[in-house]
């Protein structure tokens, strides 16, 4: 069954989010982005991924494997119970 996007939601980090966001723009898909607020702490990213995953109906995470922020929002999307597709690049 295909999938059809009618919303990405960006974290706003560069390398993947932002593919994400130049997705959006060239198939113009509406665009939301939830940048993380360093100034609270080194736990930002966590909050940022918990209040992406509370908005967003399902997620697609292109992961390098490595990536502690991406393998938090894996996990936060599975806790919510979100459809999940990680592609994982090496």
């Amino acid at each position: 069954m295909p999938i059809k996007i009618t919303e990405v939601v960006s974290g706003t980090a560069n390398g993947v989010d932002k593919l994400g966001e130049q997705f959006s723009k060239e198939f113009d898909i509406l665009l939301t982005q939830f940048p993380a607020d360093w100034s609270k702490g080194k736990y930002a990213g966590h909050h940022r991924n918990l209040e992406m995953a509370k908005y967003a109906d399902a997620c697609i995470v292109i992961w390098d494997g490595k990536s502690s922020g991406s393998a938090n929002m894996i996990q936060t999307a599975v806790n919510r119970r979100l459809k999940l597709f990680v592609f994982t690049v090496i």
